[in-house]
């Protein structure tokens, strides 16, 4: 197999197949599309080519397209009901929390609090799956942040929109109004931000300012060297960098 690179894929994250080619987005629906056509895609795979493989006999078809699960012939006889009824789990579950201030093994589930005497108690509550999410305690800083969002729930519109001391609180924006009622599409995505290759002379100056460092056992500061080579210039009086 021959290894194919398709220009700027990483920036690309959703992708609709067309009869015509394969169509590509930056987000989701945002924005003009990037299309591929089905000659651009054939050159980006490689044919597989002569398996060796032969069929000495043609496959059968099956004989049934959909099926199901059937139970084996032999079952073992279980006196009365085989699967738990809710209320017995719940039962069971109460019966086995009254033992918490003895018991050592803990649900390793993130979040629940069951805690069993015994490991076999606790191999059942994990077959079940009856998981008991429970904060176990509240720090001052999570009470805190419960008050501050009830605080903005009672928070109405006419409050942000109305008026105090006689002055609108909400101003119109210059840049969105009704001749301009949206914005640049795609304004909220993230920005791709180029790479950009350090130049031969900030090669060349930095080791030389390391090696004045080593021999004058000075350390250097960071911003005095940034500092330093923007006002660095050449001969002809051009900066440097």
């Amino acid at each position: 197999m021959m290894k194919h690179s398709m220009t700027g894929i990483q920036a690309l994250n959703n992708f609709l197949f067309e009869s015509a080619g394969l169509r590509a987005w930056k987000a989701y629906n945002v924005g003009t599309s990037r299309s591929f056509s089905l000659a651009q895609l054939q050159k980006y795979g490689t044919p597989q080519g002569p398996t060796g493989i032969k069929e000495f006999q043609q496959f059968s078809q099956p004989l049934q397209d959909v099926g199901k699960f059937r139970a084996g012939a032999r079952q073992a006889k279980v006196v009365g009901p085989s699967v738990p009824t809710e209320v017995q789990l719940i039962q069971s579950d109460e019966a086995e929390s009254a033992t918490r201030s003895v018991a050592s093994y803990s649900c390793p589930e993130q979040g629940c609090v069951k805690v069993y005497k015994e490991f076999k108690s606790l191999e059942k509550h994990l077959d079940v799956g009856r998981h008991l999410i429970k904060l176990e305690r509240e720090s001052d800083y999570d009470s805190i942040i419960a008050k501050w969002a009830e605080t903005c729930k009672t928070v109405t519109g006419d409050y942000v929109q109305g008026e105090v001391g006689g002055a609108a609180s909400v101003t119109e924006s210059p840049s969105v109004s009704a001749d301009n009622p949206s914005l640049e599409e795609g304004w909220a995505m993230k920005k791709s931000k180029k790479s950009i290759r350090v130049s031969e002379s900030v090669r060349s100056y930095l080791p030389e300012t390391f090696f004045q460092v080593e021999e004058t056992g000075v350390n250097a500061n960071l911003a005095d060297i940034a500092c330093k080579m923007r006002s660095q210039r050449s001969s002809n009086g051009d900066n440097l960098f």
